[in-house]
């Protein structure tokens, strides 16, 4: 019996998941293949005051190339951000010009929500701009979850993250945000997790700015994976062609 139970732990020991592998899970998780989103985005203020976005997200690559196209309102209307391993550029309709965003501004706020420019472009990346390490086991809402201490591989605006991965759907559901002096900026949470296409996906999404007291939802309203995105789609011409 007792040769059994030794063999049973080394089983599991052998078949335990490291901290590396489990984040490759969740960059694959998070944008499987293409897709395209339809988001209403609404940002509160700690005054109360309330701003209202439609974005269209488009993804190749497994999040690696990313567009936003904003929808509404119409003061805002044809404003576009790109995303890639290559950088971040902008398209603003009012000066038909395309700009790229500069590495020391990726810390700045997209169009004032709570998202950095740092943040969307960690989209499917995490595995490569994070060391990973299993901090324990948790049960976050009923889901069983493993929690990933993540920190920079590279300069970042962050000491390290926190995150509560799904055992089930390698989903991260929660993520806290810690500043270089290791203090609690920001929290994001994943919730409404549906199934489309056979793909888990959370249908909101809830970032709060610890500091400036700022509340930031993501509703997807509709989601597809699988769309047909050429690869032009994702260039500086196409940016700017395509409004």
């Amino acid at each position: 019996m007792k040769g059994l139970v030794s063999l049973l732990i080394g089983v599991g020991i052998l078949w335990a998941q490291t901290g590396s592998e489990i984040l490759k899970k969740v960059d694959a998780s998070a944008f499987p293949g293409t897709s395209y989103s339809l988001v209403r985005q609404t940002i509160t203020t700690a005054q109360g005051k309330v701003r209202e976005f439609v974005i269209e997200i488009y993804q190749r690559d497994y999040g690696r190339k990313l567009l936003f196209r904003y929808l509404k309102p119409a003061r805002v209307k044809g404003t576009s951000f790109l995303f890639t391993e290559e950088g971040i550029w902008a398209y603003f309709p009012k000066t038909g010009r395309v700009r790229r965003i500069a590495s020391k501004a990726k810390k700045e706020k997209m169009m004032g929500s709570g998202f950095t420019y740092e943040d969307i472009s960690l989209s499917g990346n995490f595995s490569a701009n994070y060391q990973a390490k299993i901090l324990r086991s948790e049960v976050l809402e009923g889901e069983e979850c493993d929690v990933l201490e993540l920190t920079p591989k590279k300069e970042s605006s962050y000491g390290k993250l926190v995150v509560w991965v799904s055992k089930t759907t390698y989903l991260p559901l929660l993520i806290e945000f810690y500043d270089p002096g290791n203090q609690l900026i920001k929290r994001l949470k994943q919730e409404d997790v549906k199934t489309i296409q056979g793909q888990p996906t959370p249908l909101k999404m809830v970032l709060e700015d610890l500091v400036d007291r700022t509340t930031t939802v993501m509703e997807f309203q509709e989601v597809k994976y699988g769309v047909s995105l050429p690869e032009d789609f994702f260039t500086v011409r196409g940016l700017e062609g395509g409004q």
